[in-house]
């Protein structure tokens, strides 16, 4: 209960701060001193008063998350700016943050030092240079909980060069080192990534192109040759009144293809992959529309296939489809609910099936809107799934109890904030 406690305390210390940030004007500039961050912090149980259950398909990367996230998460962040008070334009920043993680029931501390980067702004016309660690423009498809880009939270350190004009959009080039490391030894590898942005297509779409080279560094302990591959693709956001919308499409090759949606270091050989004929495609959307203060829906999809590689069978199909509608009673109550569907298609492990997530939640907040936080969630949760994966699913995190089962249901209380 130590995690629960301490992240609840955490949050009463903000709720009655009174400013985010304080500024220190000096001379020809302001010294801007400010904190941000986010906390998930909650309290939930299921079948016998047993852990509160993560129902989630064995080789899915996430999965639909309102009423299913038995854990922890609190990021802390602190900043210092200083701006020309003529122009009013940044010009130097220093951004650092500690972060815990952990499932319910285990303690709680910011043990880990998840970013810490110095960016100069202006540097050549309105080009801005940084180094350091850095969430790197991550890109996610929210109620999944899906990052299917986040090349920088896993990384050791990156630098890079952001803004560059062109004649159409601006480019940013980004280069990350990864240490991956075992109890034993430590594989590196390291990532440079383009990204054009600012294509327009049409007075409400705009195009972001993506591109990435991705070395891995020979392990002579570990018997690993060096290796490369690459990333590519392009992702288009949209605008239409009260809806937006954003549609994905990647592909990655070989050591471009990132173990995980938080450990972006290449993929292993150890891990039943073999990088030289491995590759990922994915498409994914996005879908919001908000007619406030009434009620706002929100709609998640993925369709993934992963090629291991392997001689024989060594293929996974993921796909995923999520729905969250919420109706706003009035400016503080809402009622949400959440319905999912996964299917997996498993190969390499001679797996196949689905699982439906259904979830109820009664909301708190300050004021509607589908974004709007702090939001405190007083949930439940039904879940079901196929035979194939019987004792994969249910029975994590501890002693939650579904290892036998092919459903299994929850209840809880959730709070989760950004400021």
């Amino acid at each position: 209960m130590g995690n629960i406690v301490k992240g609840y305390a955490f949050a009463l210390i903000l709720l009655v701060s009174t400013a985010s940030h304080a500024v220190i004007k000096h001379g020809n500039g302001a010294h801007e001193f400010g904190y941000s961050g986010y906390l998930r912090v909650g309290v939930g149980q299921s079948e016998g008063g047993a852990s509160q259950a993560r129902f989630k398909l064995p080789g899915a990367r996430s999965a639909p998350r309102l009423g299913n996230e038995p854990e922890t998460l609190l990021e802390a962040e602190f900043q210092y700016v200083y701006k020309d008070t003529e122009t009013n334009k940044q010009r130097f920043k220093v951004f650092v943050s500690r972060t815990h993680y952990s499932t319910h029931g285990r303690d709680s501390e910011l043990n880990y030092w998840s970013q810490g980067y110095v960016m100069l702004n202006d540097v050549f016309d309105d080009v801005d240079v940084w180094f350091g660690r850095r969430y790197y423009d991550r890109k996610t498809v929210y109620l999944m909980n899906h990052f299917w880009l986040d090349f920088g939270q896993s990384s050791h350190l990156g630098g890079g060069v952001e803004n560059i004009d062109l004649p159409v959009g601006s480019l940013d080039i980004a280069l990350f080192q990864y240490r991956d490391k075992d109890s034993f030894n430590e594989v590196r590898n390291h990532a440079l990534d383009f990204r054009w942005r600012e294509i327009e297509l049409l007075n409400n779409t705009k195009m972001t192109f993506w591109a990435q080279l991705v070395k891995r560094d020979e392990n002579e302990f570990l018997g690993y040759s060096a290796r490369s591959g690459g990333g590519i693709g392009f992702w288009l956001d949209s605008k239409f009144g009260k809806a937006s919308n954003t549609f994905v499409a990647i592909a990655q090759r070989g050591s471009a293809i990132t173990q995980a949606d938080f450990n972006t270091s290449s993929i292993r050989e150890d891990k039943e992959w073999v990088l030289d004929s491995a590759s990922v495609y994915e498409f994914n959307n996005l879908f919001l529309y908000q007619v406030l203060p009434d009620y706002a829906v929100q709609v998640g999809a993925v369709i993934r296939h992963e090629d291991r590689g392997l001689a024989g069978k060594s293929e996974i199909d993921w796909y995923s489809l999520a729905v969250r509608p919420i109706v706003f009673l009035n400016d503080h109550v809402s009622l949400a609910f959440e319905f999912g569907v996964d299917h997996i298609d498993d190969d390499l492990h001679g797996r196949k099936g689905n699982l439906y997530k259904e979830t109820l939640a009664l909301q708190l907040s300050r004021k509607p809107g589908y974004y709007e936080r702090p939001v405190l969630r007083l949930f439940a949760t039904y879940a079901q799934w196929d035979g194939d994966f019987k004792g994969l699913v249910g029975d994590k995190p501890d002693d939650a109890p579904y290892g036998e089962d092919t459903e299994g249901w929850s209840t809880g209380l959730q709070l989760e904030w950004w400021w």
